[in-house]
């Protein structure tokens, strides 16, 4: 099968990570031709002397959601190479795509702002934000219905509410999964701060956006005593740091910088559970990674962390500053509870896709759309 794999629109965060590890996963798989089209993040992340001569790579340099012209029109980059190498099916890892193709197309989804309106995220934003965001689904909810054949979502809830808000019926679910670093016998370390007498360690793994919902900390700060133990670990820009959090919060958190993906592992085993605040997401691996490491979850209670999670996190409400700090004082002071969430989380490991798994139910979706 000769697939053209387009990853222009791939930016940062999740996306850019599912995208390299599916490129990389099909080095596995020799029967196919593919065609890629790289983003240029990927482009500096892909060692294309590495695959073989099945793969022909293109680098995109631009971005085409960034292009004002490109929306509107069938991307001229990609027409040319449709044209080219006339591929049997085409696979945008992340859309929407802007380009319309001949064969069959599928596309990934992981726009968390248009399926979770319930979200108390859009509570902070002001009314002109509000009404940018709407306006900017409407144009991607079109691009969608006029480019996908189908779409594939990282859970079911996801795949569920992105199918009915697109009116796209052909809707596929591969769960996203975690790095193999996740997996592997040997995890370099990282130095964290010598723990103080009864401290209690939550982990806050993720770069700085809004809807992470960080500040809570602003107010758990407010309600806890330096003697109670509770300390944040984050692993934020410095000048972010300084900005997002008060001068009493900052007390309470250990800001180490950004960390590699490599030492995830050791800050897992280093703390004592993850702190996942977050309002808005389509998957956070997150959850996966600490399921992986042993490590209980405190989490927004918002169904895209209750999906994935289940029986491995406590769930607190999610701009409630006392019931977050209530849940994390319930954790620490229980400790059959942290034991239950563990093994509940060994457990609810077992549904998600190994990386190459993930890769071989692409190409089968994909594979699939051809007799549609």
């Amino acid at each position: 099968m000769k697939i053209l794999v387009n990853t222009a629109t791939t930016f940062k965060g999740g996306s850019v990570q599912v995208a390299r590890s599916f490129i990389e996963e099909l080095r596995s798989f020799t029967d196919n031709e593919y065609h890629i089209v790289l983003s240029e993040g990927l482009a500096r992340q892909i060692d294309q002397k590495a695959f073989g001569e099945q793969f022909t790579f293109y680098s995109i340099p631009y971005r085409p959601a960034t292009k004002a012209r490109t929306p509107w029109y069938n991307d001229k980059f990609l027409k040319q190479i449709e044209l080219n190498v006339k591929p049997q099916v085409v696979f945008t890892t992340s859309g929407p795509a802007y380009f319309r193709s001949q064969a069959p197309h599928l596309m990934g989804f992981n726009l968390p702002h248009y399926i979770y309106p319930e979200s108390p995220y859009f509570n902070l934003l002001s009314w002109r934000s509000r009404m940018l965001l709407w306006l900017k689904g409407k144009a991607i909810r079109h691009f969608y219905r006029r480019d996908a054949d189908a779409i594939v979502g990282q859970t079911e809830d996801v795949t569920k509410r992105a199918s009915q808000w697109l009116g796209i019926a052909k809707a596929f679910t591969v769960t996203n999964t975690i790095s193999a670093f996740y997996t592997d016998a040997k995890v370099e370390e990282v130095t964290l701060p010598s723990r103080g007498e009864g401290e209690f360690r939550l982990l806050c793994f993720s770069r700085y956006y809004q809807h992470k919902n960080f500040e809570i900390i602003n107010g758990i700060a407010d309600l806890v005593d330096l003697v109670d133990g509770v300390r944040f670990v984050t692993t934020l820009p410095e000048d972010v740091f300084e900005e997002v959090f008060t001068l009493k919060a900052k007390e309470i958190v250990h800001n180490i910088g950004p960390v590699p993906v490599h030492l995830g592992p050791s800050l897992y085993k280093q703390c004592d559970a993850l702190f996942a605040p977050s309002l808005l997401e389509c998957f956070s691996a997150n959850y996966v990674e600490a399921m992986a490491t042993g490590t209980p979850v405190i989490a927004a209670d918002l169904t895209f962390a209750s999906s994935i999670c289940r029986g491995a996190g406590v769930y607190f409400k999610p701009l409630s500053a006392r019931d977050a700090l209530n849940k994390i004082r319930q954790l620490r002071d229980d400790e059959k509870l942290r034991a239950q969430l563990i093994e509940n989380g060994n457990s609810e490991l077992m549904k998600f896709y190994s990386a190459k798994e993930r890769a071989k139910k692409f190409l089968q979706i994909s594979t699939g759309l051809l007799g549609a």
